[in-house]
């Protein structure tokens, strides 16, 4: 992409630019990343910073809890569930 050359140096990149953008500093062990996909879980894990996967795409949770993922949800229709986990996650 035009933001990384390699998927795990994106959270970095995020960081800069919120903090370029006024936003409270966040530093990458207090970021959660959610994905779909064992490279979202990379990222978490390149950068030091926490993972909910969910298993929407074609990842099963099986597969993303092998990947690595801190937290993994079958899907976001437990509205509460999904919510608790990402900060929970932190």
């Amino acid at each position: 992409g035009e933001d990384a050359l390699e998927r795990e140096d994106l959270l970095p990149v995020a960081l800069v630019r919120a903090a370029g953008e006024s936003q409270p500093s966040v530093s990458a062990q207090d970021a959660v990343i959610v994905g779909d996909t064992p490279f979202d879980i990379s990222v978490a894990t390149a950068a030091g910073a926490h993972s909910v996967a969910v298993a929407t795409g074609p990842y099963s949770v099986a597969a993303l809890a092998t990947a690595g993922a801190g937290r993994v949800l079958p899907d976001f229709s437990d509205l509460q569930a999904s919510v608790s986990a990402i900060l929970d996650a932190r």
